[in-house]
Parts: structure tokens; sequence; C-alpha cells
């Protein structure tokens, strides 16, 4: 699939299975993020990955929001062992917001009206603290919310990047 202008509407029309956050400890150059993200989602056999490296809010320190289509199921493992992490993956649940669209009618001249609503869903998180940073992981439950999610700060100076894997004959 090809679009023309990547952005949270764009990027929700693909499929994606985990939604992963990365805090490096240092900071990234421009030239480095596509490297990072090769780095880390090394070993992990996946479809594609969409990422966007952007800078916080209040600081200029980078990091990653990278989303994941793949069937391995050792994906926490092998990003443990990327990052260089000797402790165990802390597990905690937390609320994130996704986006429905519901259809109302008005009872009294039957016309149709539709609106999008905000629904906030608890999701089992997994953090990864390591050597090379800190990994947030946790499973897609809505395609346009985690991708909106994951442009939501393009004014801070957001890149965009867009990877499937190599095939070799």
């Amino acid at each position: 699939m090809k679009t023309s202008f990547f952005n949270g509407i764009n990027t929700g029309k693909l499929d994606f299975d985990y939604n992963v956050r990365y805090r490096p400890r240092t900071d990234v150059s421009p030239l480095g993020m596509k490297r990072q993200i090769h780095y880390l989602f090394k070993d992990i056999k996946y479809e594609h990955i969409c990422y966007v490296w952007e800078n916080d809010k209040y600081s200029k320190h980078k990091h990653s929001h990278s989303l994941v289509k793949t069937d391995d199921n050792n994906i926490i493992q092998q990003l443990q062992k990327n990052i260089i992490s000797l402790k165990e993956p802390i597990i905690e649940e937390r609320k994130i917001p996704i986006q429905r669209e519901r259809c109302l009618i008005n009872p009294k001249n039957g016309e149709k009206i539709h609106f999008k609503q905000d629904i906030w869903e608890n999701v089992t998180s997994t953090k990864i603290i390591g050597k090379h940073g800190e990994l947030y992981i946790e499973p897609v439950l809505s395609n346009v919310s985690s991708s909106i999610y994951t442009h939501k700060y393009t004014d801070y100076g957001s890149n965009f990047g867009f990877i499937t894997p190599t095939l070799i004959y």
C-alpha cells in the first residue's frame, strides 16, 4: 500500500501487532535514527515497521514510537537481548484511549449522527530497562488510535520511517 502523505489516519490503514516506545540513553543524531531502529529489531522476523522519532515536548531528548507487524512470539525476549537488559521485564497496567466511531439515530427525525468517541481501555504494558535505554511494549488494540498516538507531536520535529525486510534470494 502506498500513500502520498503519511499521518495517523493513513498509517492506521496498515495492520500492526505491537506498539514499541524506545527511549535511548544518549541523544540520537538524524543520521543514526534508522540504524537505531534496525539494531533494535535485529533478529526479529517482522513484516513491516512504521517508526517516528520525535523530540519530547519539554526537552530536546529524542525517543521513538514504532508500530510492528510480526508473528514472532519471542519479541519481548529479543528486544530485551538487543538493549542488553539483565533485569526482568516489568509488567504494568495502563489506560489508553481508543477511538471508536459511533452512529446514533435522532429519535425526532430519524437522522443518523456519526461521531468519534475516545474510550479508555486497560492494556498490559511491558517495560524493559537496559544498558542502551528503556522500552515500553504493548499490544495494538486499534490500528487507527495507535497510529494517531504515534504521529501526535509532528510539530515538535518528528522523523517518519517505514521498513520492510529485504528479501534475499
